[in-house]
């Protein structure tokens, strides 16, 4: 297979002065990846590869899909092709842009937007086991509708194997049409605005220091959020009553000591 492409990236990041590292920093690709491009020693890069790498140069990006094949230039449709190319690389960004609000610090989808995420990913075919997975969560949605926290105590860890923001960005984006990433897109900001998460406060953390805990009014209000840890296990609504009870109780005796120190 010829290296054209490669050839021509590394002419013109040479040109430029530029060094692998720099192109890496810049356009977020490893050190190693660009080098396997420039030599040839790898595939064809996905258009939004070369996306990332004629933003980094400076280069044009659809002269950049015609050396590597992706697009004909005897093809009537060049034009056509030429912008679904853009608008599918628009539309994944925006897909994962939106994404990462749903998100913790590990790339895991939050665990009490599972039953939401499922509505929306179970139905397309990535694999056995995350097909085999889906219908057991299915089975769990009847058995446990009175209990969500138990649900998501049992299937989070599986949940976050089979659906993350990894699997998302490099599996399911590159098994939709434009359509079915328009509606994706939609279901997922959707979410975003229902939870109201947002860029400055996309997590649960960041909502909780919003919260004073200067008395059990507060505190409550703090575990009534949908999704609290402790030691990386969810705390569950029956724990959640103890701690109140426990708080309350404290407070109280703080209460008494007070007034027989007067």
């Amino acid at each position: 297979m010829s290296n054209e492409l490669g050839i021509w990236i590394k002419h013109v990041r040479d040109s430029k002065g530029l060094t692998l590292t720099d192109v890496s920093k810049i356009s977020g690709i490893s050190i190693a990846q660009l080098s396997r491009i420039e030599t040839g020693k790898r595939n064809v890069p996905k258009p939004d590869t070369l996306k990332k790498i004629s933003s980094a140069l400076d280069i044009s990006f659809n002269e950049l899909m015609i050396i590597a094949g992706h697009i004909d230039v005897n093809d009537d449709d060049v034009l056509i092709k030429i912008d679904d190319h853009d608008s599918n690389l628009y539309l994944n960004e925006k897909i994962k842009q939106v994404a990462r609000l749903l998100v913790d610090e590990n790339g895991n989808f939050l665990s009490f937007l599972h039953k939401e995420l499922y509505t929306i990913f179970s139905s397309i075919e990535i694999n056995d086991e995350t097909r085999a997975f889906y219908e057991l969560y299915k089975k769990g949605l009847v058995e446990y509708e009175n209990d969500p926290d138990t649900l998501i105590e049992l299937t989070q860890d599986t949940f976050n194997l089979v659906c993350n923001f990894a699997i998302l960005k490099d599996v399911i984006l590159e098994k939709l049409n434009f359509e079915q990433k328009e509606s994706i897109l939609n279901e997922l900001t959707k979410i975003s605005k229902r939870h109201n998460l947002s860029k400055s406060s996309n997590s649960i953390e960041d909502a909780a220091k919003k919260i004073s805990l200067n008395d059990t009014k507060d505190l409550e209000k703090f575990l009534n959020q949908p999704e609290i840890k402790f030691n990386g296990k969810l705390i569950t609504n029956e724990l959640k009553q103890r701690i109140l009870g426990y708080a309350e109780a404290l407070i109280d005796q703080e209460k008494k000591d007070l007034k027989n120190d007067f």
